[in-house]
């Protein structure tokens, strides 16, 4: 793509998706256009003043050209070399008959010769065919100019403005219509050369503005032996373009007579340029008001921000303001590293680049109040177009709109200033757009070097999106919307792609210099742009005033105060704070009884916490995916609970659907969202649960927690005496893991052996259902074992007594059997149905006194003794010493 300065333009608008109208205004008092100045210099010079801090700049002709429709159709001028004043005499317009240069006349072999084949900006080296001489000198070549030009000495391939300062200071040019042109998609389009034995005949057939390219245009340039030039028009159909001859570089080249040639002016002898400019409306050329800044002004900004007071060709751009970039050192931003524009700015290297906010009536006076939609006020747009210096140009494509410098619509940035949207993920498919921030995102402040990338958390890009409905553009369709700004409530299904900064990186390159090195304080200048000898009121002064005195406090706050602003015109550091409630909003989210997963939408005052985020939506539960792990909390988990992040999803349970409104500013550090809004679970069922409790007196275990009717894994953890046992699981697929009645096992695992020892079931009831946790204290004696067990006795040896411990993995009828050594049964202890537990203590153990069953005591020996408990027996040995 070719970089024209409207090429540029247009690379740069800020892609609101806003359909507005510029009204219409009375047109501006125009300043005298010199007709036939013998003095052949411009009306007035162009002025520089400071006012405070704005630099208000006057422009004459070389800056802003007042409007001036073409006029010339079916007619001719004629330029003769004046051989007494040197210079040449002007002549016309004469009329031509219509149809003069049609294609379709029946003398059509008068002007079709050798069509030349020329590519966009290209031109062709022609022989003349006789000695023709030019502002005195001889020429018998020249180069024939896709850009409705002829030139001698070289041909012009330039992409810059057609503008009079190149005109009248380039090579020595005629200028047919000299604009930026192109061949139109059609056989009649060319550029045709007709040579005769007195007369070179150049004609441009059915061409047309690059920009406008259905707008025809049919003229040609002629060139007699006798040194006599000719411009003949049929059709132009342009809104701006360059009509005349010029010397070109050399002793004249900084005159320029402009005239109006429907006028007829008394030319005679005019060494310089005679030219007259064609323009619809006031245009402005924004590389000379630099320069006009720079007479005054030291090299010491970054970027130029230029406001007009006037209505100007910038306002019909489309767009409520753009950005020029000037100059590009930086790799891995997707941008050209070899970019440097600065001279045709006028900078001797610093400027960055040049901002044009268009006309200052457009914008509030308020500069801090949005003015068409969301995220449209003035300094919004400035913190946009002057993000635009670190262009949003990275591949993939697929993260940018089709001009391939915003943000694609369906890319979550957070709802950076820059473009794409807040995007939350509902987790079934569908999509939210939620309200734009007055913030750089994560992936603007790693372009712009103020976030080294291993401060990037992951994102999304949403692909293949359809079924989208938004209240504001109706039924548009997906390649529409990715070419809209931020928008709020969009709703639509699609394809999670997830993006991280090693997936830019890869593309792209490392950024270079590293946000270690890289800038982050930043100088700006505010003009004022005037036309011709006008001067801007107090009122506009103050309005501008008020949009530089906030821009730096708000910059600061976009940037997430990694960077420094200053807009001073001597560099002197002004201590401005924004209005309170500047980035302060309001938003409202509607929950449902039951699981809920949202995320945080704007930055409170004070931080959440897990805790203090449940009491404030009414929460009985909030849970966390963190590292492939769930981290959970209760109403009744002490403590304040893990931090509440913007840009995360949590799951939270509401038991009553209600709406909560949440109060702060705008998030810009948010890391990557896990998921977000899920519908509501049924009732009988849950597809996110807790258990939690507290470990008393246990030791250290590895536990894990399993629900018996379907066999499914559910969660694990490491966990030592004394902490708090809180599991959270989650099924992402919404398949519902817990209802009424389950029986929810913990299973607690040496952490040395690896063998399970122990057991506790919770069987869940409708109160653990309605709060979606289930509360399980822990201690020993809870503990049930995982096999039954027969243990020593104690003490052993023993007189006269001794317990016996035991364990059982179920209920079941117990009873312990003691024999002597002969295999003589001494005693049985009938212990009844006992349920299955750890029976250790000498509350709990077996208790033998050392009798027989006939009460008397038994004698010192050895003595054996039997648990029977359902399908276990187990013996062990023990000893009685007197």
């Amino acid at each position: 793509m070719k970089s024209k300065v409207l090429s540029a333009v247009l690379l740069t608008l800020f892609g609101f998706g806003l359909r507005f109208e510029v009204q219409a205004k009375p047109a501006p008092e125009p300043y005298k256009r010199l007709k036939a100045n013998t003095a052949r210099q411009l009306t007035f010079p162009t002025t520089s003043t400071d006012e405070g801090h704005i630099v208000v700049i006057q422009g004459n002709e070389d800056v802003v050209l007042p409007e001036n429709n073409f006029d010339l159709e079916h007619t001719a001028l004629r330029f003769t070399p004046n051989d007494n004043l040197g210079g040449y005499d002007l002549a016309g317009p004469f009329d031509l008959p219509t149809g003069h240069l049609d294609l379709d006349d029946d003398d059509t072999e008068r002007v079709v010769g050798e069509t030349l084949d020329l590519d966009d900006d290209g031109y062709r080296q022609v022989a003349i065919g006789f000695p023709f001489t030019f502002f005195g000198q001889e020429y018998t070549e020249l180069f024939v100019n896709m850009d409705g030009n002829v030139t001698f000495v070289a041909g012009d391939d330039s992409v810059g403005p057609r503008d009079l300062q190149h005109f009248a200071a380039g090579f020595p040019r005629i200028g047919g219509f000299y604009a930026d042109l192109i061949l139109r998609d059609n056989e009649r389009s060319m550029v045709d050369v007709k040579r005769w034995s007195d007369q070179l005949t150049i004609t441009w057939f059915d061409v047309a503005p690059y920009e406008v390219p259905d707008t025809p245009i049919t003229m040609s340039i002629i060139l007699f032996d006798t040194g006599v030039i000719e411009i003949l028009f049929e059709w132009v159909f342009a809104e701006s373009g360059i009509v005349g001859i010029s010397a070109g570089e050399g002793e004249n080249s900084s005159e320029a007579t402009l005239v109006d040639y429907s006028e007829r002016p008394s030319i005679e002898g005019t060494p310089g340029a005679i030219a007259e400019v064609f323009v619809s409306i006031s245009t402005v050329n924004l590389y000379n008001v630099a320069k006009a800044f720079y007479q005054n002004h030291g090299d010491d900004f970054d970027s130029l921000i230029c406001f007009t007071n006037f209505e100007s060709d910038l306002d019909h751009i489309g767009a409520l303001a753009f950005a020029i970039p000037v100059q590009n050192k930086t790799e891995g931003l997707g941008m050209p590293t070899d970019l440097d524009d600065t001279k045709q700015f006028g900078s001797d290297g610093q400027l960055r680049t040049f901002i044009s906010m268009l006309h200052l009536k457009q914008w509030d006076d308020n500069p801090l109040k949005n003015t068409y939609a969301p995220a449209t006020s003035t300094l919004n747009v400035l913190a946009h177009e002057f993000g635009h210096g670190w262009g949003i140009t990275v591949k993939p494509e697929a993260l940018l709109q089709s001009d391939l410098v915003h943000w694609n619509f369906f890319l979550h940035t957070a709802g950076s200033v820059m473009g794409g949207n807040n995007i939350r993920d509902n987790g079934d498919g569908s999509f939210i757009t939620l309200d734009p921030t007055d913030l750089y995102g994560p992936l603007d402040l790693y372009l712009m070097g103020l976030l080294p990338p291993e401060a990037i958390s992951p994102t999304f890009l949403v692909v293949a999106p359809h079924d989208i409905d938004s209240p504001h553009y109706g039924s548009l369709d997906a390649d529409s919307f990715r070419d809209i700004g931020p928008t709020t409530g969009v709703t639509f299904q699609g394809l999670r792609h997830d993006i991280t900064i090693e997936d830019i990186i890869e593309i792209n390159g490392k950024r270079i210099p590293h946000a270690d090195a890289s800038q982050k304080d930043f100088r700006v200048a505010f003009i004022l742009l005037a036309q011709g000898q006008s001067y801007p009121s107090a009122e506009e002064i103050e309005k501008m005033e008020a949009v530089r005195r906030y821009w730096a406090p708000y910059f600061h706050r976009a940037a997430d105060n990694l960077a420094m602003m200053n807009s001073t015109l001597d560099g002197s550091v002004e201590d401005v704070e924004l209005p309170a409630d500047v980035g302060s909003y309001t938003y409202t989210v509607a929950l449902d009884a039951g699981l809920n997963n949202i995320s945080l939408p704007l930055r409170p005052v004070e931080a959440f916490t897990a805790q203090s985020l449940m009491e404030h939506i009414d929460a009985t539960m909030i849970m966390q995916l963190t590292d492939g792990k769930f981290i959970s909390w209760t109403q009744e988990t002490p403590g304040a609970g893990f931090p509440i992040e913007g840009g995360r999803g949590y799951i939270v349970n509401t038991p009553q659907a209600h709406k909560i409104t949440f109060n702060g500013e705008a998030w810009s550090d948010t890391p990557a969202d896990e998921y977000y809004a899920a519908p509501p679970p049924r009732p009988s069922n849950l597809w996110a649960f807790v258990v939690d409790g507290e470990m008393q007196n246990a030791g250290a275990y590895r536990v894990t927690l399993n629900n018996l009717r379907t066999g499914n894994p559910l969660a694990k953890t490491i966990v030592e005496s004394g902490e708090r046992l809180t599991l959270g699981f989650a099924d992402l697929n919404r398949k519902p893991l817990v209802q009424i009645g389950d029986t929810l096992r913990l299973t607690f695992t040496d952490r040395i052996s690896g063998e399970a020892v122990s057991k506790i079931d919770r069987l869940i009831t409708q109160e653990d259902i309605r709060r979606a946790y289930s509360t399980l204290d822990v201690t020993l004696a809870d503990l049930v074992p995982m096999t039954t067990a027969l243990l020593q006795n104690y003490p052993n040896p023993f007189n006269p007594e001794t317990w016996i411990p035991y364990q059982l993995a179920e209920t079941s009828e117990v009873s312990i059997s003691i024999y002597d050594v002969t295999g003589q049964l001494v005693r049985t202890l009938q212990l009844g149905n006992q349920a299955a537990g750890a029976y250790l203590s000498r509350n709990k153990a077996a208790y033998w006194d050392g009798r027989n069953d006939q009460g008397e005591r038994v004698s010192s020996n050895s003595y054996f003794y039997k648990l029977n408990a359902k399908d276990f027996a187990g013996v062990k040995r023990m000893v009685i010493l007197k």
